[in-house]
């Protein structure tokens, strides 16, 4: 029974993170009597939600497993041969052009017209569906499917982009604790 129920639970997970729109809530589950001992399974969490934990001091949000030591390329080199990188373990570090906005379980990088999506490992987490324009790395191993490349995450960290500062219009009020312009 476990079994089939995780089996219909990852079946709703996997087609409610495929598209962009939000999925419906899940219905409320019965209540059940408190159990004597809580169930042991050998079941691994479908999908985990992203990570709520504060960025790190240089503003760095891991998600995922560890890196490891191997070097990182621009994902621009990746999107140009990615054929040549098929089966390998790589690192690959860009902005990000898209995120899953279900769960998370995906994002993609692009140049100009070529693109590739990087899924999250067995969907065993999700990153920040806010992370479009974020820095990224991804640690994973590279794959064809059909026609298209993909890669399969198994590590990712985002930093949020720092906005360009901008200049003040002209005749614009000075801001707070700001000496007003003499001209």
């Amino acid at each position: 029974m476990k079994r089939i129920v995780l089996s219909l639970g990852a079946a709703a997970l996997l087609a409610a993170c495929g598209g962009s729109e939000p999925a419906a809530p899940p219905a409320p589950a019965p209540e059940a009597a408190p159990a004597a001992e809580p169930a042991k399974t050998d079941a691994v969490p479908v999908a985990a939600q992203a990570e709520t934990s504060q960025p790190s001091a240089d503003g760095w949000v891991t998600y995922g497993g560890d890196f490891t030591a191997i070097p990182a390329m621009p994902a621009a080199k990746l999107l140009a041969t990615p054929a040549d990188y098929v089966g390998k373990s790589v690192k690959v570090e860009g902005e990000v052009a898209k995120v899953c906005q279900s769960m998370g379980c995906w994002l993609a990088f692009e140049d100009g017209e070529k693109s590739i999506t990087v899924n999250m490992k067995d969907h065993g987490f999700s990153v920040d569906k806010k992370g479009a324009g974020s820095w990224c790395e991804v640690e994973g191993t590279v794959e064809k499917v059909g026609e298209e490349f993909t890669m399969t995450a198994s590590a990712v960290r985002m930093k949020k982009q720092d906005a360009p500062a901008e200049e003040p219009a002209e005749g614009a009020a000075p801001a707070e604790g700001e000496a007003p312009s003499k001209g």
